[in-house]
């Protein structure tokens, strides 16, 4: 697992990358240890992404307000959407990548995106705090949620552009399966497991 000095030096590095510095790059473990390695991010924003979860149960319990409508099947279920889009979206990304043409830059663009997804979900953590302990604040929720993935999606399109060296079509076509593969296949598994059946 890499140490908290070596997420901190990858993020200064992605850093430059959003300032226009595409020496900012060389901060980050291009090679293919550094793609497995890149998973950690995942162990980093685990709070943030278990915070996520006491957001969908108070999102839940105020439309049931009974509590036995939540098992622990709940949570293993929540994980297995957030952790299973993923591995789907990554798979399809490849694949995307290697008929698309530039499949010599996928690796480094999943590297860098697992790395900025770290202190992104932190920050994003308020959005869960305000689910939480604001009721009735569905309005205010999805409004951060919306402004939350704009800002995304505009950090995650400059870095995958540096990557690719300005290929906007490639950028784009990165930036738009990256978006959309989660959204599908979040819904698909979750349908899938009856998740949610009435909300």
């Amino acid at each position: 697992m890499p140490r908290l000095e070596e997420v901190v030096y990858y993020l200064r590095g992605l850093w430059l990358v959003l300032k226009g510095k595409p020496e900012g790059l060389g901060y980050l473990d291009l090679t293919e240890q550094g793609f497995w390695r890149s998973w950690w991010s995942l162990v980093y924003v685990l709070p943030p992404t278990l915070l996520s979860y006491l957001a969908v149960k108070t999102l839940v319990l105020s439309i049931h307000p009974d509590p036995g409508v939540i098992g622990v099947d709940f949570y293993f279920k929540l994980a297995a959407v957030d952790y299973g889009s993923t591995v789907i979206t990554t798979v399809i990304f490849l694949v995307v990548a290697r008929f698309g043409g530039f499949g010599q830059f996928a690796p480094a663009i999943v590297i860098a995106l697992n790395w900025l997804a770290v202190p992104l979900q932190w920050a994003f953590s308020f959005e869960n705090l305000i689910q939480i302990y604001v009721p009735g604040s569905a309005l205010l929720t999805e409004s951060t949620q919306f402004a939350s993935m704009l800002l995304t999606a505009f950090l995650s399109y400059r870095i995958i552009d540096r990557i690719v060296g300005g290929s906007a079509l490639v950028s784009a076509t990165s930036l738009l399966t990256l978006y959309v593969v989660p959204q599908l296949s979040q819904y698909k598994i979750a349908q899938a497991l009856a998740l949610l059946p009435d909300l």
